[in-house]
């Protein structure tokens, strides 16, 4: 298995099928895809349990999933060898047994994010989705001029049918990427035809974004209002935070007699800020030479309050009240504090919602997004968990008592099938 981003949609289902499907196989990844893969399964695996009982994997699940092959071997004596091995870019790796070699390579688009050359036999392959050719604030472009002319190229076609917008044009669209909101069940918008959500941020000197974007935030906050950024737990997220910590720290917004609010809310923000403090190697050469120069690094800014849930963020707004912009989790608005936070803030047209990545179709983000009627009437189910009580209760216990017994049992039941087949290997050696 190679894994190329720390994503959802790269990486979301590896628990399920290493828990569910009994995938063994060894599983390959750069360091910050697994650092932060993990955080994204811990943030997504925290966000669908509050909201319901989440059965589709569970913490443990993810553990054994992304367990280094080595600590495996260690933990089972030698039995399995099978779990995640990290590369550095560029390093070969010759796949035992086998006349195969893969080597990643930079890909952009979220930190560690890899492009895959796989050299078999005369053939060479690169296995290369979602990859930016173009640089961003806090990453070098994909390392495309690396590649000689594969036999065989795997892409993705996300915008094939799509109309390209120049750079310089782009910039000037970053407000059309604005969603205002009018009501909690229709949605308006002052531009007379469909907008496009897709927005970038280009690295600076090709095509500075941030006097347009800064224009849409410090518009809406000046009138009073909230701004909403949905994004990922550990890529596309990061890059804003380091856009809006320079735009705080550079205007002063957190000072004064009316201060504006930037809050960062997920339950692993910490932990994914702490990566990003540990991984500099793995950011743009224009971080790298800014800490060598002075010793600080791009995320060390605390300009932005961390809330690890919406119970903490409720907490920090009712502290320190007025207009302010979260990013949080989750750009589909399926799940998570974005979702909340949109069925809250709908009611008042002052509010904002900006997408920086088209969402996958089915999602209530792609409903918003797809719209080319308005207002739009929408119904937002967010739900809400509740302790159970006296009967309710009873029945919840006998049933999670009951799955226990059942998930014992078949482990016990694996156990044995597992001895049963050594000493089967063990007497066909002695005969």
């Amino acid at each position: 298995v190679l894994l190329s981003y720390p994503g959802l949609e790269h990486m979301g289902a590896l628990p399920y099928v290493v828990s569910k499907f009994g995938l063994k196989v060894p599983i390959f990844c750069t360091l910050p895809t697994y650092n932060m893969g993990q955080m994204t399964l811990y943030e997504a695996h925290e966000a669908k349990s509050q909201e319901a009982e989440f059965n589709t994997f569970s913490l443990d699940d993810i553990d054994d999933a992304l367990m280094l092959s080595k600590q495996r071997e260690v933990e089972t004596g030698g039995n399995e060898k099978w779990g995640v091995r990290t590369l550095k870019y560029q390093e070969q790796l010759k796949i035992k047994g086998k006349d195969c070699t893969i080597t990643p390579l930079g890909a952009g688009h979220a930190v560690g994010g890899a492009l895959w050359r796989i050299k078999w036999r005369t053939d060479e392959i690169v296995y290369a989705v979602d990859m930016n050719h173009q640089g961003e604030l806090h990453l070098n472009k994909a390392s495309l001029e690396q590649l000689s002319r594969p036999s065989l190229l795997i892409t993705d076609s996300t915008n094939w049918g799509r109309e390209g917008t120049p750079q310089k044009r782009r910039q000037e669209r970053v407000k059309e990427l604005v969603l205002e909101v009018a009501s909690s069940r229709h949605f308006a918008t002052h531009h007379p035809t469909p907008l496009i959500f897709q927005a970038r941020i280009p690295h600076p000197p090709h095509c500075p974004p941030r006097p347009h974007i800064h224009h849409v935030l410090l518009e809406t906050l000046d009138r009073g209002g909230n701004v909403l950024l949905p994004s990922d737990a550990a890529g596309r997220s990061l890059e804003l935070l380091l856009l809006l910590e320079e735009l705080w720290h550079d205007r002063r917004l957190g000072e004064g007699r009316r201060p504006f609010r930037l809050v960062f809310v997920h339950a692993m923000a910490e932990n994914v800020k702490s990566f990003a403090k540990s991984q500099i190697e793995w950011l743009n050469s224009s971080i790298a030479d800014a800490f060598n120069l002075n010793e600080r690094h791009a995320f060390q800014r605390t300009q932005a309050k961390v809330c690890v849930d919406l119970a903490e963020f409720d907490d920090y707004e009712k502290q320190k009240p007025g207009p302010r912009v979260v990013i949080t989790t989750h750009h589909s608005l399926e799940a998570g504090v974005a979702k909340v936070l949109l069925s809250r803030w709908a009611d008042d047209s002052k509010n904002r919602v900006i997408f920086t990545q088209r969402a996958s179709p089915g999602t209530l983000a792609a409903r918003l997004q797809t719209a080319t009627v308005r207002p739009l009437t929408l119904a937002i189910d967010v739900p809400v968990r509740k302790p159970l009580d006296g009967a309710e209760l009873e029945e919840y216990e006998r049933d999670k008592a009951a799955k226990k017994l059942e998930r014992e049992q078949e482990e016990e039941r694996v156990r044995l099938m597992k001895e049963i087949g050594m000493a089967v290997d063990d007497g066909g050696g002695g005969e």
